[in-house]
């Protein structure tokens, strides 16, 4: 339930009572306060990845959706979020859910071969200029690091 600013409650998600046990993993769980909306995640399989939404705080109305994140979503004064763009994964998303900006990075599909391509991801160093995030490519057995550099300053709120 989200009561917004004029102390209206909107329910946004619900669940069975019999499921009330699973909630982490599949109800809607608060990640993030943005100037108009809430992320949320949701629907975590015990070995997959999550899903996350992004809802309007005064209307409670979805405003877009999302698979995994690429980076660490607790960074603190962070106002944006990143994800591959489409299942070709051929391209990332960075979006900003204060302005409704974003903007596309194209990056080498092949690189991307996991089951959760989105685990291959395992850091980010961010600046105020640039975000990067670095993954792991390759095998087991020779594996490759790369990283992909984000210039924030290119790639504005």
């Amino acid at each position: 339930m989200l009561e917004n600013v004029k102390k209206k409650k909107l329910i946004i998600s619900s669940l069975q009572s019999d499921l009330a046990q699973y909630n982490f993993r599949i109800g809607y769980q608060l990640i993030k306060e943005f100037k108009n909306s809430l992320l949320f995640r949701y629907g975590c399989p015990a070995n997959g990845s999550c899903d996350h939404i992004l809802i309007n705080k005064y209307t409670g109305k979805k405003i877009k959706a999302f698979h995994e994140f690429l980076y660490n979503i607790d960074y603190k004064n962070i106002d944006f979020v990143l994800y591959f763009s489409n299942e070709k994964l051929n391209q990332l998303t960075l979006y900003y859910p204060n302005t409704g900006k974003e903007y596309h990075i194209p990056v080498t599909a092949s690189d991307f071969n996991a089951i959760v391509p989105e685990y291959q991801f395992y850091r980010s160093t961010l600046t105020k200029e640039k975000l990067t995030i670095f993954y792991s490519t390759g095998t087991k057995q020779q594996p490759r690091k790369k990283s992909v550099e984000i210039d924030l300053i290119k790639n504005p709120k």
